[in-house]
């Protein structure tokens, strides 16, 4: 991963991740694949924040930034990503890894393939408390907790045993106990609930409220199931083709939406149909292409409301309330003129 122009910028206190204007891109033959651009996020200590989008709009990638796990031919251009008094961007790999399964942890998308298949549990949550100076036998006692911590019944037992001879959602439950061995200050949880059945899905979230008040910690929840998110989030980022579009409190994205995308995407939820169809709504159109954007808005030409200036004009982030805004042209005090 290529850094440049890294600043360093301190979170506010009240913030255990402040995000300030960051700028991804990947290099390819055809040129620059801007992933994102621009992005602002900030985490509050002891909250929830969901990411949600389509698939290709830059959550993972965002979740990947944070953790300094960008493949070598990601480009960080611009931004910060203040954690701890520090910005992540601007860390050695050494500082990194420091940070990595203590401070801030990851639970990653499909909990079939996180896991070492040849090895046990026990040992592959042993290994990842390589840095405490304990015994195995100390070790192995903080494992089982962590796994009695997501439910897992005879915990003890359960450390002798190989990632085959769990379920998936029982996989998923090891997978976020090695995260939370270490009590991380924040925990980044990539589509946790993908591939697990409707009841196990509930356990999940229910497993994850009831952990971030456990380890008094912060979660940065990214999926694209919009109900898990309304269940569980305290504030949402809407993410599209790499730019943030909308964020605010959960009540008033589901409730009141401001941008048009934000409004299509809730409207693709199977939840809210109330008749049964065998045609599932879609937003029309394609996502563009990131390495020639757009120059005005990102979404312009999916857009059902799409005014004249949208195709020229990049809009400003509008905001309607302290905590919760947009970047539309249809909210600006000059709208469509």
């Amino acid at each position: 991963m290529a850094v440049t122009a890294a600043v360093t910028r301190r979170e506010p206190a009240s913030h255990v991740l402040a995000i300030r204007d960051l700028n991804v891109a990947f290099r390819t033959d055809a040129g620059p694949v801007r992933v994102l651009r621009d992005v602002s996020v900030d985490i509050p200590r002891g909250a929830i924040v969901g990411i949600v989008g389509e698939s290709g709009s830059g959550k993972s990638t965002l979740a990947l930034t944070i953790l300094g796990l960008l493949p070598g031919n990601a480009i960080v251009s611009s931004g910060s990503i203040g954690f701890g008094g520090h910005d992540l961007l601007g860390l050695s790999l050494a500082e990194l890894q420091a940070l990595r399964g203590t401070r801030i942890s990851m639970v990653f998308q499909d909990p079939m393939t996180s896991l070492n298949p040849v090895r046990s549990v026990g040992a592959q949550m042993l290994d990842i408390q390589y840095r405490a100076e304990q015994s195995n036998a100390r070790k192995r006692a903080i494992a089982a907790n962590a796994l009695k911590m997501v439910g897992m019944p005879d915990a003890e037992r359960q450390l002798a045993r190989y990632p085959h001879e769990f379920s998936g959602g029982m996989r998923q439950r090891i997978a976020i106990a090695m995260s939370l061995l270490q009590k991380p200050e924040l925990l980044i949880a990539d589509e946790p609930t993908t591939a697990l059945d409707v009841t196990m899905e509930a356990q999940i979230l229910h497993l994850l409220r009831e952990l971030r008040t456990e380890i008094n910690g912060s979660i940065l929840f990214i999926s694209h199931n919009l109900g898990a998110v309304a269940e569980l989030c305290d504030s949402v980022v809407v993410l599209y083709a790499g730019e943030v579009i909308e964020q605010g409190p959960v009540g008033d994205i589901f409730a009141r939406p401001l941008h048009p995308y934000t409004k299509a995407l809730l409207e693709c939820d199977p939840a809210r149909i109330a008749v049964a169809t065998r045609s599932l709504p879609t937003i029309k159109g394609d996502v563009p292409s990131l390495i020639d954007v757009p120059g005005g808005c990102i979404f312009a030409s999916r857009c059902p409301v799409a005014l004249p200036r949208c195709g020229s004009e990049h809009p400003e982030s509008i905001q309607r309330s302290p905590s919760h805004s947009a970047r539309c042209h249809l909210l600006s005090p000059s709208g469509g003129r």
